[in-house]
């Protein structure tokens, strides 16, 4: 038995052996016939011998190789994206394990860089940025050391980043392929990583540090004369952006002519078609702007050509641009019907089998996708029917235009989910105010012609788009994360990243010369990205979440009107600042609304920071004449006419501020005017109105939905600087701000226990949070922060924290003040506070007198305990404090009271019960009790038996 099983082994191994012999010389002849059909060219021969190659490495579980195989054969097919793409998809889709070697590692790798080329080929730029990232972790992985990545992979992930708009993103990318480049920062090989930095910084409009980053380019040691000629034609478009119309015509020429030569000596130089096709761009948009708009479009038709040369279709992004830019000469021609068929060209380029032709045409919804070209060409279309329309004057020419931009506002809205960084969320929704402003002109002409309220509330959805929509994220996660998951283990990774994100965004935010910069940028992007998968880990294990997004994205006239049965008291104001116009919008409790129009924006402006510099200024308040003249005529210009047209009888008045307006206490305006007269009679809206704040309709609606989880009442921290501690001024009142000590279940820290790392580890376990400190902002508005004893605090700390607050009360001065970002609002600590979960904030707008702060909060939570509703509650103490004998008169004015104001949802205080705090000290009185009266019964025994 034993020599049959040692036979049969014997002649098993030979019929292995043969056959392994027989395969090797099989994968010679496979070889040679690829040769033979690569040089004929014979399609279907090439595919079933690359077949047979990539079957025998399946067998033989060569999983390197057998990629390598598909590699090999979509580089016979790279010319035709569309066939590459398959062959390479096919390693992706049946790969039967997953890499363990680093040759097999490297493998993967070349695949999904091709992948990556060819899915932006075919204008699948999300795709392709997906595909470039599974990529670069396998890089990171393992720094494969033949492969270029700077050429393969950081450069063009980077240029998709920047496309997409997360510019961002890309700069980390870049930063750190350039610190930490082998030879160093002036490497002839990071050329085209400076010129793709630029182009970061191009897209956010910072043309001086755009232009920096490009003459750092053109800085580098052996430059290539192709490197030279774009860096020089990127240099010519910043000085473009910047009217600096002489360095663009000097820098464009000379990339002209250096682009031109190597095109004439070296015609297959990569990418050169490309470059000259960008470089006759910025050449047209110079002309353009000369007024030269016959030799732009020569210059456009140039580019055109070389672009169709450059990427072998017309399908592409880059052609759409320049058709794009052919649309935007026509309309400055007033040629409407030529602007319109440019631009359905430009969307042929984007879309496939868009019908050019038809001037009526426009995409499905299920046709968009994330690209800014289409939202770019679907602009340009509605302003060139806004131009017909002026030719034939017909309604559905103006419908047309409007539906244009609602289309664009859904690819805006696609391209923010894709987004990573807050920050290019927010670069993205302050390009699109522009476009938003146009699209409410549309509806007011459709309005005005109809006097149809759909157009009203279509513009008012419009208006709210571009209003907050990085805080209704935040508000909307911190719903889901307290109604669904709150101990879910995933979530709690999630904040946890975003405490350390938080760590390092301060760091960049303090010390952007420090030398470990670009490595903090780094550390912060592989963060951001580990929390991106938590999240979408999450929202797949809790598909509520998702579904909550989609609704908040879907914030509609219905929204709107749905206000009035949840605010059934309540008269609803909201304002819209654009660069022509302020739109004012309004809604009653009955439903009633009204649209309004003011013009002038600027002359508004000017006498809002003023009135705004009178109420700052304790010594304005004392020669008030100017001030009470002002004051009644801004009430004049922004609030009587739609309060009026809305026939409003109740008292409670919700204002959504947008800009400048956004530092305006609406309460401290004259609804009439007056004589010389003391600060008690004055005729303040505070006695018309009970008002409050909110930073959009639909973040107030979210934050109705919050319903706050924490067990505990009221936190105080009164830091109070009594030895004047890291140079700041005392707080000798700040501990008399709140009853702490007569509400149960509150705490207060002071002095040096009112510490930043004690108190954000409790905070999230109080539903009021007081804060008597200092707080501030720069002199550029850029840096809030808040004082807890040990450390200044900024915004960045502030997003990181897990609220569930009802009211958080920010006694201190200026902590409503911020910068003011266009699509987002003021980034102020109460904007922060908003974000880490607070249902409500009260807010200072100045710097604020201690004396009187103390006396309203005191009065504030006399209010709140009382029952009142919070905005009431603030309300009712300006009221009392205004009405009080023992107040002197110089205290009434303004300025000490009229700067605090709340923002947020208008319930009252869910207070926890006392009688719960109460009973366990009950329950230990009665149990002492009774063991002491079981002793005395026991000695009484011992006693009577002796």
């Amino acid at each position: 038995m034993i020599i049959k099983r040692s036979l049969y082994n014997i002649l098993l191994l030979f019929i292995i052996s043969f056959l392994l012999l027989a395969s090797q010389d099989s994968l010679s002849v496979w070889d040679e016939k690829v040769a033979i059909f690569e040089n004929t060219y014979n399609g279907d021969s090439l595919a079933y011998y690359y077949q047979q190659k990539a079957n025998y490495y399946k067998q033989t579980d060569s999983l390197d190789e057998w990629a390598y195989t598909y590699w090999d054969w979509q580089a016979v097919e790279f010319e035709d994206s569309r066939k590459s793409l398959q062959i390479l998809n096919h390693v992706i889709e049946n790969a039967w394990r997953a890499s363990k070697t680093e040759a097999e590692a490297e493998a993967i790798l070349w695949i999904q860089v091709n992948r990556g080329y060819h899915l932006f080929q075919l204008g699948k730029i999300s795709d392709a940025v997906k595909a470039y990232e599974t990529a670069l972790i396998l890089y990171q992985k393992y720094h494969f050391p033949d492969f270029e990545a700077l050429d393969y992979l950081y450069l063009p992930l980077g240029a998709h980043y920047t496309r997409l708009g997360d510019n961002e993103k890309a700069r980390a990318l870049y930063l750190n392929a350039i610190e930490t480049h082998p030879d160093g920062v002036s490497a002839s090989a990071l050329a085209g990583v400076y010129n793709n930095l630029g182009l970061t910084y191009w897209n956010e409009n910072d043309q001086i540090n755009a232009i920096n980053a490009y003459k750092k380019g053109l800085n580098c040691k052996d430059l290539l004369p192709i490197k030279s000629g774009l860096l020089e034609l990127s240099l010519a478009q910043s000085y473009l952006e910047v009217n600096n119309f002489k360095e663009a015509s000097y820098y464009i020429e000379k990339a002209i002519a250096i682009l031109n030569i190597i095109k004439k000596h070296s015609p297959d130089e990569e990418g050169i078609y490309d470059y000259l096709s960008g470089a006759y761009l910025v050449k047209a948009r110079l002309l353009q702007s000369e007024g030269a708009i016959a030799s732009a479009l020569s210059m456009l038709q140039q580019a055109l050509e070389y672009g169709r040369i450059g990427r072998g279709t017309f399908q592409h992004r880059d052609i759409a641009k320049i058709r794009i830019e052919l649309g935007r000469c026509y309309l400055q021609m007033n040629n409407a019907v030529k602007a319109i068929t440019a631009f359905n060209n430009a969307l042929s380029s984007l879309i496939p089998d868009f019908p050019v032709n038809e001037i009526n045409a426009l995409p499905e919804v299920e046709q968009l996708y994330e690209e800014n070209s289409i939202y770019e060409a679907l602009e340009g279309k509605a302003d060139a029917l806004i131009l017909l329309y002026q030719i034939n004057k017909k309604q559905k020419t103006l419908e047309l235009a409007l539906e244009c931009h609602q289309l664009a506002g859904q690819t805006e809205l696609l391209l923010r989910r894709l987004l990573q960084y807050e920050s290019s969320k927010i670069t993205l929704l302050s390009q699109s105010r522009r476009r938003v402003e146009k699209a409410i002109d549309i509806a007011r002409q459709l309005y005005i012609l109809s006097k149809d309220t759909t157009y009203l509330y279509n513009a008012w959805v419009n208006a709210e788009q571009v209003k907050s929509s990085v805080l209704l994220e935040a508000v909307q996660r911190n719903y889901f994360q307290e109604l669904l998951i709150s101990n879910d283990s995933l979530l709690i990774k999630s904040r946890n990243i975003r405490q350390q994100v938080a760590y390092f965004e301060r760091l960049l935010l303090l010390e952007s010369n420090a030398p470990q910069y670009a490595e903090w940028i780094q550390q912060k992007d592989e963060l951001l990205q580990e929390l991106q998968k938590t999240e979408e880990t999450l929202q797949q294990k809790h598909p509520a979440w998702a579904a909550l997004q989609q609704q908040t994205e879907r914030f509609s006239t219905a929204s709107i009107q749905e206000l009035k049965q949840t605010m059934p008291q309540h008269t609803i104001i909201e304002y819209f600042i654009g660069e022509k116009h302020i739109e004012i919008f309004g809604q009653s409790p009955t439903g009633k609304a009204t649209w309004q129009r003011v013009e002038q924006p600027d002359t508004l402006a000017n006498q809002t920071q003023t009135l705004l510099s009178y109420l700052q200024s304790r010594a304005a308040m004392q020669a008030p004449d100017a001030y009470r003249a002002l004051a009644y005529k801004v009430y004049q210009s922004i609030l009587e006419s739609p309060l009026s047209e809305l026939d409003n009888t109740n008292q409670n008045l919700l204002i959504i501020p947008d800009a400048w307006l956004a530092f305006l206490p609406f309460e401290a305006l004259y609804y009439q005017a007056a004589p010389q007269e003391g600060w008690e009679r004055a005729p303040f809206l505070l006695h018309q109105y009970d008002i409050h704040y909110a930073f959009s309709l639909a973040v107030l609606k979210s934050q109705k939905q919050l319903s706050g989880q924490a067990k505990h009442n009221l936190l105080q921290i009164a830091p109070r600087f009594t030895q004047k501690e890291r140079g700041l001024p005392p707080l000798l009142l700040s501990q008399e701000e709140t009853p702490v000590n007569s509400t149960c279940n509150s705490r207060q820290f002071a002095d040096h226990k009112a510490s930043f790392e004690q108190w954000k580890r409790i905070a999230g376990d109080y539903r009021v949070l007081h804060l008597s400190t200092h707080a501030g902002v720069d002199t550029n508005g850029l840096l809030p922060s808040v004082e807890f004893y040990d450390r200044t605090v900024y915004l960045p700390d502030i997003y990181a924290l897990s609220l569930q607050s009802d009211l958080v009360v920010l006694s201190a001065c200026q902590t409503g003040l911020g910068q003011f970002r266009k699509g987002e609002g003021v980034m102020s600590l109460s904007r922060a506070f908003t974000y880490a979960g607070a249902k409500g904030l009260v807010s200072s707008l100045w710097t604020i007198n201690e004396a009187a702060t103390a006396d309203l909060f005191s009065r504030m939570y006399e209010e709140l305990k009382a029952g009142r509703s919070k905005p009431t509650a603030l309300h009712q103490a300006k009221i009392a404090y205004l009405d009080d004998t023992n107040v002197p008169a110089f205290q009434k004015s303004p300025y000490y009271w009229s700067g605090i104001v709340y923002l947020g949802e208008e319930s009252a205080i869910q207070w926890n019960d006392c009688n719960n705090d109460r009973l366990p000290i009950i329950l230990s009185l009665l149990t002492g009790g009774f063991l002491v009266l079981f002793f005395i019964l026991y000695l009484f025994k011992l006693r009577f038996k002796q």
